[in-house]
């Protein structure tokens, strides 16, 4: 398997305060990543380090193979051309139909118009939302907004997906047509990071997972070996898969 992305030591400093530090860890093509850990570890940071957002303070990130800390602006682009990010937040164009944030992506790579809003339309119609093509994203629900962020990320296709908390706020059933949205789109020629808080929906979906904790990467692994795990905040940041483990040994 190629590998799709790799970090070597690196360290991020927000405000002179140290959040990540000397992380290595490597992804390969194929593999779907659990990043998990207690809120404000620096998970979110990961993902916009990856997708070139910001700049480590330290140490070396390859995307596709490719070192990106000190990439030429458009040669980082071409890399991020192949990423979908999905933000918490949704970050849908406020000021575009529901449409024309879907259809966004593919006009960015030089597909006509025609093309992309017919492969706009077939994919909401396949996530069940004909109806929000013509309306804002301040005129539809909360669950809707996901779904067409969600939209906007797989209708070009990356070869590497990034999930920042894709149910937050969102009821069960609504969370559970998202798991399904990602599921589909998983296969063996892509690969997908996910960072939640639903631990048993996000281990359904990786073979997996990566634990950050006091600005490292403390466990990278299997959920089998989670009983291997000594670090006690670790343990009771899982203790209800430990327990449940436990009960069924």
């Amino acid at each position: 398997m190629n590998s799709i992305i790799k970090f070597e030591n690196l360290s991020f400093k927000l405000n002179n305060e140290l959040i990540l530090d000397k992380i290595s860890f490597e992804i390969k093509t194929g593999e779907n990543i659990s990043l998990i850990g207690e809120s404000n570890t620096g998970k979110t940071l990961i993902l916009k380090l990856i997708s070139g957002l910001i700049k480590p303070t330290s140490g070396e990130i390859y995307i596709f193979n490719k070192k990106i800390t000190k990439i030429k602006e458009n040669k980082l682009f071409e890399i991020q051309k192949e990423i979908g990010l999905l933000f918490q937040n949704n970050a849908l164009f406020d000021d575009k139909t529901c449409l024309e944030n879907i259809t966004f992506p593919l006009l960015r790579r030089n597909v006509t118009k025609s093309e992309a809003e017919k492969k706009a339309k077939e994919i909401l119609k396949n996530l069940n939302l004909n109806d929000v093509e013509d309306l804002y994203p301040d005129e539809i629900s909360g669950g809707m907004k996901k779904r067409v962020a969600l939209a906007r990320m797989i209708i070009f296709k990356p070869k590497l997906y990034l999930f920042d908390d894709p149910t937050a706020g969102l009821d069960p059933v609504t969370s559970s047509k998202i798991y399904k949205i990602i599921k589909n789109n998983q296969n063996k020629d892509n690969s997908s990071i996910i960072i939640s808080q639903d631990l048993e929906k996000i281990f359904n979906l990786t073979n997996r997972i990566l634990i950050l904790e006091n600005k490292k990467i403390q466990f990278d692994g299997l959920k089998k070996d989670f009983d291997k795990i000594e670090n006690e905040k670790i343990r009771n940041f899982l203790r209800i898969w430990l327990l449940r483990d436990a009960v069924e040994a």
